[in-house]
C-alpha cells in the first residue's frame, strides 16, 4: 500500500471471483491477455487500526507451508430428501490424489 510501503499486513483470503478481467478491458492480442485480473476480497489483519475500507492494494501470495489443499469440516450434501453425505470431515494434503466414492 503506497500509504505504508515497508509495512506487511497478512491476510485470509475470504472470496476469489470466479471470472477474471482483462485489463484494458479491449483486449486484441496474447501478450495484452497476460495482463490478467481477478478479484479477490481479503480480511486483513488490521489490528493497529492503520487500513480503511476499499482501499486498493498491490497484493502477493505468499506459498502457505504445511497447509491442506482441501479441508472440509462437517460437510452435508442434500439431493432433495436424499443426504448423499452426512457430516463429513477430512483434508487433502498437497500432492495427495483424492477421490470420493462412487454409488
Amino acid at each position: 500500500m503506497d500509504a505504508f510501503p515497508k509495512t506487511t499486513f497478512s491476510a485470509t483470503i475470504e472470496q476469489i471471483r470466479q471470472k477474471a478481467e482483462f485489463l484494458p478491458r479491449n483486449v486484441q492480442t496474447a501478450e495484452e491477455r497476460e495482463h490478467q485480473v481477478i478479484g479477490v476480497k481479503l480480511r486483513v489483519d488490521n489490528h493497529e487500526n492503520k487500513l480503511r475500507a476499499g482501499i486498493h492494494a498491490d497484493v502477493r501470495f505468499a506459498e502457505a507451508k504445511l497447509m491442506s489443499a482441501i479441508i472440509t469440516k462437517d460437510l452435508t450434501r442434500k439431493f432433495g430428501d436424499f443426504t448423499g453425505v452426512d457430516h463429513v470431515t477430512f483434508n487433502v494434503e498437497k500432492g495427495e490424489v483424492f477421490r470420493t466414492p462412487r454409488p
